[in-house]
């Protein structure tokens, strides 16, 4: 299985340098549309960070995604590579070919660059490695640290030994680093890679929501040679439902640095209050807040929509059942009357033949 993972994770790497607007923005809008909470009040739910400081697309945009991807999953099975691969040209060619209904103007995804539709085709193909059963990691929510706030993280699905490649934990950087981005996703070219080594850009991909600790991490990033990717290598033995973790360095949060290993419970307040704010919040998706909200309405109205036929078709199904029911009862009825019917009349009809033959017999003796 790993293997299959492995030639998915290579072969997305080998794909050609994206610009950060289309890399950023085409992370952004697939996590949104995959993995935004339907009800983002319910305690459980969980609001996506985005890397980008803007969604320029509709929430009916989001839903066509989702809609796309779902019908589609399937086949994203990590046991074949080329049909792994395939299933994200399907999924590129269905949201090309897809109308939005009642989108009005919004022409959604028919709407995006060729380089854009790239970009949309290689997120969704590296976020479903981390929701495929057959991965040895998935995606889950996790505790940020001393915020007391939820985020997104890998987690094991099963043990897995130190030093073992996560090839599902993929990541990738573009090209250049001309578009503004979250600070908490920024990383350097290594010596090795096909940038320039040292130059900064930006971390886009699954790898991205591995979260950090300082001391009690169990992975660390490595590159993937003559590319832009990077992927997670466990550094000692790690369970299943365990989190995996890197140390993201020290100049990250200094002395203000508010993971588990930092900042216990019982010293998280002070902790908090010694954060600066800037860009290290934890979370960034105010500027997606309107494509979520009209996400989220146009799902509820299709879900109540969808409640409210079922209803329907369950009561039109009872009262079918019920004359159903109702017309076999008086067929019954109508059988059983005419059994005795029938019964009453043989009755009658063998009674004067017994009174004739008792009479014969009589006569004969």
């Amino acid at each position: 299985m790993s293997s299959q993972a492995e030639l998915v994770a290579k072969a997305l790497s080998s794909a050609p340098l994206m610009t950060s607007t289309d890399a950023i923005s085409a992370d952004d809008l697939v996590v949104l549309a995959l993995f935004a909470p339907a009800s983002p009040s319910r305690p459980e739910a969980h609001i996506p960070q985005i890397v980008g400081t803007s969604v320029g697309v509709s929430g009916l945009t989001l839903l066509t995604i989702r809609d796309t991807f779902e019908e589609h999953k399937d086949l994203f099975e990590l046991s074949r590579a080329s049909t792994y691969l395939a299933a994200a040209k399907k999924v590129r060619s269905a949201l090309v070919r897809r109308r939005q209904v009642d989108g009005g103007s919004d022409r959604g995804c028919r709407a995006l660059s060729i380089a854009m539709l790239d970009c949309v085709e290689w997120f969704v193909a590296a976020y479903a490695m981390v929701i495929s059963p057959r991965s040895v990691v998935r995606l889950g929510v996790s505790k940020m640290g001393a915020y007391s706030q939820k985020g997104f993280g890998i987690f094991a699905r099963m043990d897995i030994r130190g030093g073992v490649d996560i090839w599902e934990a993929l990541g990738i950087m573009p090209g250049d680093n001309e578009s503004r981005h979250s600070s908490l996703s920024a990383i350097r070219v290594a010596d090795g890679q096909n940038q320039e080594a040292g130059s900064e850009r930006v971390l886009v991909g699954p790898l991205r929501m591995v979260n950090h600790l300082c001391r009690s991490f169990n992975a660390e990033y490595v590159y993937i040679p003559r590319t832009s990717a990077f992927i997670a290598r466990t550094t000692r033995d790690v369970v299943a439902g365990e989190e995996i973790t890197v140390n993201y360095g020290e100049e990250w949060f200094g002395s203000s640095c508010p993971c588990v290993d930092c900042a216990p419970t019982d010293g998280m307040e002070a902790v908090v209050q010694s954060i600066p704010e800037g860009p290290q919040e934890p979370t960034n998706h105010g500027p997606a807040a309107a494509a979520m909200e009209e996400r989220r309405t146009r799902l509820a109205a299709r879900n109540q929509d969808r409640a409210t036929a079922f209803l329907d078709n369950r009561a039109r199904n009872s009262e079918k059942a019920k004359r159903e029911k109702a017309e076999k009862n008086k067929s019954k009825q109508r059988e059983s009357r005419w059994r005795k019917q029938e019964a009453k009349r043989r009755q009658e009809m063998a009674a004067p033949a017994d009174a004739s033959g008792s009479g014969t017999g009589q006569g004969a003796l």
